[in-house]
């Protein structure tokens, strides 16, 4: 798979660098990361579209659903959070896959790899 762009809204930094790594373990480039939905999406109108992005719902600034929605974001979604379940989701985003914190070493890049192939098959 040729690297891609993945944005990484995460504000615990511990948790962001570990995201990071296993991401560019993949070979993908990292948009951020970034510790909130606000400055995630102001970015959004700068930077080149990310290809997926991997966005915990609850940062310390509160929700990022406004950055998840983003059209260059939504379609290739993936929420990696402390959250317990998916149904605190609305109702158009629940189809994003979901992993909670915190994942086996590996889990993530497997399930950002999973998420960019289906996107390129769904193009």
């Amino acid at each position: 798979m040729l690297a891609k762009r993945v944005l990484v809204v995460e504000d615990d930094a511990l948790i962001s660098m570990a995201v990071e790594a296993e991401i560019a373990g993949c070979d993908h480039a990292v948009v951020g990361p970034f510790g909130s939905g606000a400055d995630a999406l102001a970015s959004l109108g700068f930077v080149e579209p990310p290809d997926a992005a991997v966005i915990d719902l609850r940062l310390r600034d509160g929700s990022c659903l406004d950055c998840a929605r983003a059209p260059p974001v939504r379609c290739s979604l993936l929420v990696y959070t402390g959250c317990l379940a998916p149904v605190e989701l609305p109702a158009d985003l629940r189809a994003a896959p979901w992993i909670e914190k915190p994942a086996l070493t590996g889990w993530l890049a497997a399930a950002v790899n999973a998420l960019l192939r289906a996107h390129v098959i769904a193009a």
